[in-house]
Parts: structure tokens; sequence; C-alpha cells
């Protein structure tokens, strides 16, 4: 193989082609398909992966409804007046738990 390309550039030494030029510097060889054997036509084919998730974002339009049905949801159960009062109760509980559990790992 040449050191040098026809338009003067240095090639290293397994260069395909000039990185100045383009031209091609040896001839590709095309890898050889395998044919399947005998053997793995008797094998069942594997199940295709399910489709992948949608990302967390305002273009997914699961997400985004699901957030809208909680927002309306909780504004709704917001103006119930007993129903308020025993979910900021509930919230204050579940808040100071929390809060004296991680006061007490520490």
């Amino acid at each position: 193989m040449p050191e040098f390309c026809t338009c003067g550039a240095q090639l290293p030494p397994d260069a395909l082609f000039c990185h100045k030029c383009g031209k091609p510097q040896r001839e590709l060889v095309a890898p050889e398909i395998q044919t399947p054997s005998m053997r793995s036509s008797f094998l069942r084919p594997l199940r295709s992966p399910g489709p992948d998730a949608l990302p967390m974002s305002f273009r997914n339009p699961v997400a985004m409804r699901i957030a809208f049905t909680a927002a309306i949801l909780g504004a709704l159960l917001s103006w119930v007046p007993v129903l308020n009062v025993i979910l900021w109760l509930g919230a204050a509980t579940s808040r100071s738990s929390f809060t004296a559990a991680v006061r007490d790992t520490s």
C-alpha cells in the first residue's frame, strides 16, 4: 500500500481512503453472509420487545392527560369544605411523620 496519495497527502498505514481528496486506497472486501444453520430453524423466534416508554415531557399525551385530570380533580375536591379539612389534616400528618422519620435516621 502506498504511503502517499496521488494528491500528495501522507497516508496512515491502515487508510481506506485519502483524508484530503477521498480517493480509495485499496479494494474493500464485503464480509461473507452466513446462512442460518439447520438447528436455528427449529428454535422458536424470540418475541419482539414492546414499544419504548414515552419520555416524561409536555409532548407526552398520556402524561399530560393524567396531570390535567389530577389537577382538575384536586381543584374540585378542594371546594368541598369537610373533605378539604380532612385532606389538609392527612397531608400535614403524613408530612410530619416523614419529617420525624428523616430526623430519626440522621
